[in-house]
């Protein structure tokens, strides 16, 4: 089944809100799945097989995938969704570097942090400039979220100016990857999901393909493919989910969960086949934001 029928069969279904918010934990979970075989690939990595390498290949397989489930989508292509696809490339990139720049530069998690606060930008603009509709409770629920992010951060390393710089960097650009997002579903060219994907993932792997290591021309080993394979497709289902999601649901209940949601299934997926120990601090936090995720999009309908 071609993409642009996927997308159709899906837009059938939404009768029911209740599907809308089953794809939104479906993208939470498979964003946990991406993030835990992220830090599994730590043990591949060489000066030569780097972090740009692993997205260089996260890139071309969520491509590959999208190209072979949205090929049809390329005959309606238009320079909308090319102008529009190959900036989300630009963000969705940049925020995957800065974000490893502020790592080495700074704490991991007070660095991822900083990341998924990168909500608040495009929720803001929606709020404001969108006038979408919003209620106490629902603010109550975002702050909560920000509340359960440092709880749950165990912070050891000093912060510096030049880590505060790729933070804030970061989280700017993740906060712009939803932008485009909610751009994208506004044009009249919305529902051509299919080809915005092609192109930003092209884009995506054009980039990083640059800025790897080219000191070195020996293949991936056979641990490292297996483990970008999965962290491909995430990275393209994740992507995939999110940009119909942002069409169907309001943002106050789309961007809090999609982040929230992503570093607790992260957590649970890693205490569950990583065997990460998990601090009484940052459990509450998890817990904190699981509430904080279902006061929203409980507020939202009632």
């Amino acid at each position: 089944m071609c993409y642009t029928k996927f997308v159709n069969l899906i837009m059938q279904k939404r009768e029911s809100k209740l599907f809308d918010y089953l794809l939104l934990i479906i993208s939470s979970f498979v964003n946990g799945i991406k993030s835990v075989y992220a830090k599994k690939s730590n043990q591949f990595l060489t000066e030569t097989h780097n972090v740009y390498t692993y997205n260089f290949y996260m890139f071309l397989i969520s491509f590959l995938i999208m190209l072979v489930i949205g090929f049809s989508s390329l005959k309606s292509l238009n320079l909308t969704t090319f102008i529009l696809g190959s900036l989300y490339a630009v963000f969705l990139v940049s925020a995957q570097v800065l974000l490893i720049k502020a790592m080495n530069h700074g704490g991991v998690s007070i660095s991822s942090l900083f990341y998924s606060c990168g909500f608040l930008i495009p929720l803001f603009i929606s709020i404001i400039f969108l006038k979408e509709p919003i209620s106490f409770v629902q603010i109550l629920g975002v702050i909560l979220v920000i509340i359960s992010f440092v709880i749950a951060v165990e912070q050891k390393e000093k912060a510096t100016v030049k880590w505060f710089a790729f933070a804030i960097s970061a989280m700017i650009c993740n906060g712009l990857v939803g932008f485009i997002q909610k751009v994208f579903k506004l044009t009249e060219y919305g529902a051509d999901q299919g080809g915005f994907m092609i192109i930003a993932f092209l884009v995506g792997a054009i980039i990083t393909f640059f800025l790897m290591p080219k000191k070195e021309k020996s293949l991936p080993s056979k641990g490292f493919m297996k483990t970008v394979l999965v962290s491909g497709a995430s990275l393209g289902v994740v992507n995939a989910l999110n940009v119909y999601i942002v069409g169907a649901l309001p943002a106050v209940v789309v961007f809090p969960s999609v982040n929230g949601g992503g570093i607790i299934a992260a957590s649970l997926l890693a205490r569950i086949f990583l065997k990460e120990k998990v601090s009484k601090r940052k459990k509450f936090g998890i817990l904190l934001g699981l509430v904080a995720i279902c006061i929203i999009g409980i507020a939202q309908n009632i």
